[in-house]
Formats: C-alpha cells, sequence, structure tokens
C-alpha cells in the first residue's frame, strides 16, 4: 500500500467510507487535530468568518474541527490513554444500549479501567486511539435486536442508539404515580413514561480493552 497523508474535516470520520478503513486500521489521525489555518486560491471568495488576507496577499481559512488522515505510523498512535474511573460500583453511569451488547460511556475521559466488554465511546475517541490498547468493534457485530438494521459504517448511529432506564422515584412520585382500578390503560402507559427514561445518543464508537 502506499503511504499517504491528507487534511480533512474531522467529523468525516463517521462516513461509511471512511469509519470502515479506521476501524480496521488500514488509515487513522496523524499528530494534529483541531484549529488548523490553510491557504486558498486567488479565486477563493472572502468569507464573513475565519478568512483573511495576509501581508504578501495570499488569502488563507482556518477551521476548528480540521484533522490529518494517514497511513504513516507515529509515537502519538501509541500513547496510552490513562484511565482512572471504575465501572464496577458505578454501574448506573455505563446503561446498556436496548439494540447492542455495548454499554455508552458519555466521555472519552469517562472509560473505565476495569471493563473489558464493549463500551461505546464518543467519535472524538479516534484521536485518543491507541491499537495497542483498545480495538475498534464493528457495531454490526454486537447486536441484540436483530430487527435493528445492518450500518454500512459500522457504528451505533441514529434511532437505534436508544438506551432505555428506569427512574429512581422518590416516595412521593410513588404515591403520586400509584395505580388505582378506577384507572384506564392510558394512565398506566402515562406512569410507565414517568418511570422510565428512554434516550437516543450521540453517534458512537464500539471499543473494546486489549490490556
Amino acid at each position: 500500500m502506499s503511504l499517504f497523508i491528507c487534511r480533512n474535516i474531522f467529523y468525516n470520520s463517521s462516513y461509511k467510507e471512511i469509519f470502515p478503513l479506521i476501524q480496521e486500521n488500514k488509515i487513522w489521525l496523524g499528530c494534529k487535530f483541531g484549529d488548523m489555518a490553510f491557504r486558498v486560491p486567488d479565486h477563493y471568495e472572502p468569507r464573513a468568518t475565519r478568512f483573511w488576507i495576509d501581508e504578501s496577499g495570499q488569502k488563507w481559512r482556518s477551521l476548528g474541527t480540521i484533522c490529518w488522515y494517514t497511513n504513516l505510523d507515529h509515537e502519538k498512535r501509541h500513547e496510552e490513554l490513562i484511565l482512572y474511573k471504575n465501572y464496577y460500583g458505578n454501574e448506573e453511569d455505563y446503561p446498556k444500549y436496548d439494540n447492542y451488547d455495548a454499554v455508552n460511556v458519555n466521555k472519552v475521559t469517562d472509560i473505565p479501567k476495569d471493563y473489558f466488554e464493549n463500551m461505546a465511546v464518543p467519535i472524538t475517541y479516534v484521536d485518543k486511539h491507541n491499537p495497542d490498547q483498545f480495538e475498534i468493534v464493528n457495531a454490526n457485530d454486537i447486536r441484540t435486536n436483530h430487527d435493528a438494521p445492518q450500518k454500512s459504517h459500522g457504528l451505533i448511529k441514529d434511532k437505534d442508539a436508544v438506551i432505555t432506564t428506569k427512574k429512581s422515584l422518590t416516595t412521593k412520585d410513588e404515591e403520586n404515580y400509584a395505580l388505582t382500578d378506577r384507572q384506564t390503560d392510558r394512565q398506566t402507559d402515562r406512569q410507565t413514561d414517568r418511570q422510565t427514561d428512554r434516550r437516543i445518543t450521540y453517534a458512537r464508537i464500539v471499543i473494546r480493552r486489549k490490556m
């Protein structure tokens, strides 16, 4: 394979044409991710923001979500991600998905140090991925509900990224929501809604610890 390096918008990482290559360790992010400036041609039309012309007349633009994609290995790619959170004893902070055999992790800094099963983490994890420490799992392979469609990008995403949890009700809540024989089925459905929390997360990458 030819070696390459190119610059692109970071959130393109979730595209079906790109993410499978990241999962298979065929491409990865370079050393820099975030705000970058770049020269644009003379015919480029001025913009209201993030556009300027330098003293030599060169036109410039900048974007805040730019990254490098490459298949050139580099030291940053093998830096160990330091973990300090615990899963066990804090299970309520890591709810399971309805349609996938994975727990949700809200932030990269919340990845637990004592959990070695499937974890669904934010897309920004890609910038921290160390292939020696974690493997990226295709979410299609861990579906628990086979009515959830296979997705070509291999992420947990869109309406299938559902988590349903039970709400913790106070004694007063239970008194207010207590059912009686006179209540209708419609009222029962509303009471059930009050006791459960159903939410859809943003796109997630599934990872699993190696060490």
